[in-house]
């Protein structure tokens, strides 16, 4: 029964009726007789305008509309619009053509939502025989939202407008109210909010495309207001908000749908335990949410939780940062509350455990040299600790101080790479109770000497031939840098050779001379560029392997020959 009504109310409340033949003969138009319109004139059910800079003339003998009647205000097209309705469809249009256009013939276009539906070429718009103006029926001129004339169907003639528009046979289309049949809000949670959009409501609308160019509008109401269509239910409310909503097709609204949305209420939190906390006697300790373990069944902790410690007896409070009082060791009994951001838990009492602490005493440091830019890694044994009552350097945690002209990274300072001279650094170490007195240690940076190279052993390759420079080649003097791998070569752009890493290609088919630069750089400066100069020899100069062949064969052949001739002259004597 419910489908047949849902069907009965569709086809009586949604579907458009057929819509009735009007006509528009201008004889209600209020304007007069060569009356200059400007760029737009309105009737009871249209606009009818002409481009930005062109003209539009209303007449009363007889009635009728003329655009570009100023021959200074040429008007290419005119638009007609409905004005009261969503769409019209437009049957036929009467028009007199009184000062006969170059271009006789116009197009006529039409559009629903700015999508071209249809188009007719009409006119002539004068019958010389009968001397007057013509009727052109139009066909599938239905349900459009704009139609556009304009006299642009030969491009070699004028295009501009001046026929007089006498009258239009047309129906309009009235628009259909939007309907919202259901609104899906999910439940939140207090003191959280919601943003509504279009996609939340499923609405019927027979003749528009929903969502598309429809807008909605959120209503205030009871315990909510509305910020740029996101609810935002009353600080601490809960249970049902009903929130007005209506939706518009850009013609009409619909009524008004009372949707719910479904506040819940906030659950309160619990604390269930306290990890154990200790610290020495006279030390701060910060108590966090990590130390807790809460129970919350509709929020996650400790997402947007907060703590909150209460005062109490031998100890302060700085936020959640407890100092027990100077020289009290035993338990510490502290309230703590926490909050899931709506409601806070029941305090809870945990104990705080104040140990007593002898602070351990850094008697003296053993000063050391290091290298220019050279890490320098801090080792327990450069240091003198007297701790009676823990174990040097068990458990114990070393901190060097941030200074000037040095980087730190755990028990590793690192020289600036420029700076050289005496270094000073403050160092003191932590028993896990106390951290002990600071103490300056001396480092003397030396300051790196740069490489020099002092010679390259004759190097000769032969043509196209690829050379492999390494530093096993290369004679170095560095008083600072004595392993080979602390150094790396690098071979300069040049003429006649192209580089690939230290690998050097001369230049295909070139002999003679290559000026090659090198530098050798030993982690910190670079030297000055040495010039080297390598040899390219043809393959058919001195040295190569091709002549000495030619040689050995010449040797072989004169030794084949003589064995030969002192074979024939035993030949002979034995005839």
């Amino acid at each position: 029964m419910k489908r047949l009504f849902a069907l009965w109310w569709l086809l009586v409340f949604a579907w458009p009726l057929p819509a009735l033949s009007l006509q528009e003969t201008f004889d209600n138009a209020l304007w007069n007789h060569h009356e200059d319109l400007g760029e737009q004139a309105t009737t009871d059910d249209f606009i009818f305008s002409v481009p930005t800079g062109g003209s539009l003339k209303g007449v009363t003998e007889p009635f009728a509309l003329q655009p570009g009647f100023d021959p200074d205000r040429a008007t290419s097209h005119i638009i007609i619009q409905p004005r009261n309705s969503r769409f019209f469809s437009m049957q036929s249009i009467e028009a007199t053509d009184l000062f006969q256009m170059p271009d006789a013939l116009v197009v006529i276009t039409g559009y629903r939502d700015g999508v071209q539906v249809v188009q007719q070429i009409a006119g002539p718009f004068w019958d010389d025989s009968l001397k007057k103006g013509v009727v052109a029926s139009l066909k599938g001129f239905d349900r459009l939202s704009k139609v556009i004339i304009q006299g642009d169907v030969d491009p070699l003639a004028s295009s501009d407008l001046f026929f007089f528009i006498e009258s239009l046979q047309y129906s309009l289309i009235g628009n259909n109210q939007p309907v919202i049949v259901a609104v899906n809000l999910p439940a939140i949670k207090q003191n959280s909010d919601l943003h509504i959009s279009l996609s939340d409501l499923q609405v019927v609308d027979s003749d528009n495309n929903y969502p598309s160019d429809f807008s909605l509008l959120v209503d205030v109401g009871s315990n909510y207001s509305v910020d740029d269509f996101t609810i935002i239910p009353t600080e601490g409310f809960y249970g049902v908000l009903t929130i007005p909503l209506t939706v518009s097709d850009g013609l009409d609204e619909s009524d008004v749908f009372n949707a719910l949305l479904t506040v819940n209420k906030n659950i309160q939190p619990s604390i269930l335990s306290v990890a154990p906390l200790f610290t020495p006697r006279d030390q701060s300790i910060d108590v966090a949410l990590s130390d807790f373990s809460v129970e919350d069944t509709d929020n996650k902790f400790p997402d947007d939780f907060t703590l909150t410690l209460l005062s109490g007896d031998n100890y302060q409070l700085s936020g959640n940062q407890i100092t027990p009082d100077v020289f009290y060791v035993g338990e510490l009994e502290v309230l703590a509350v926490v909050s899931d951001g709506i409601d806070s838990s029941k305090p809870f009492q945990f104990a705080l455990q104040v140990n007593g602490n002898h602070r351990p005493v850094i008697t003296s440091a053993q000063s050391q040299q290091g290298k220019q830019a050279q890490p320098i890694v801090i080792e327990w044994g450069q240091l003198v600790v007297v701790d009676p009552d823990n174990q040097y350097p068990d458990d114990f945690e070393l901190r060097i101080t941030t200074g000037d002209n040095y980087q730190v990274d755990g028990t590793t300072l690192t020289p600036d790479p420029d700076f050289s001279g005496l270094l000073q650094v403050e160092l003191s170490v932590f028993d896990g109770a106390d951290w002990s007195n600071s103490i300056q240690l001396a480092w003397n940076v030396v300051k790196n000497i740069p490489p020099k190279i002092v010679s390259v052993g004759p190097i000769k390759i032969q043509k196209d031939q690829v050379l492999q420079v390494g530093l096993q080649q290369i004679e170095v003097d560095d008083p600072d840098n004595l392993k080979s791998s602390d150094f790396s070569l690098q071979i300069l752009p040049g003429d006649n050779y192209q580089l690939d890493n230290n690998k050097l290609i001369p230049k295909a088919g070139f002999v003679g001379q290559l000026n090659v630069q090198l530098v050798i750089f030993d982690g910190i400066d670079n030297s000055e560029p040495y010039s080297l100069t390598i040899t390219v020899e043809d393959v058919a100069s001195g040295g190569g392997s091709l002549p000495l062949l030619w040689l050995l064969l010449g040797v072989l052949w004169l030794v084949l020959y003589r064995i030969l001739s002192q074979i024939k002259k035993c030949v002979m004597v034995n005839r």
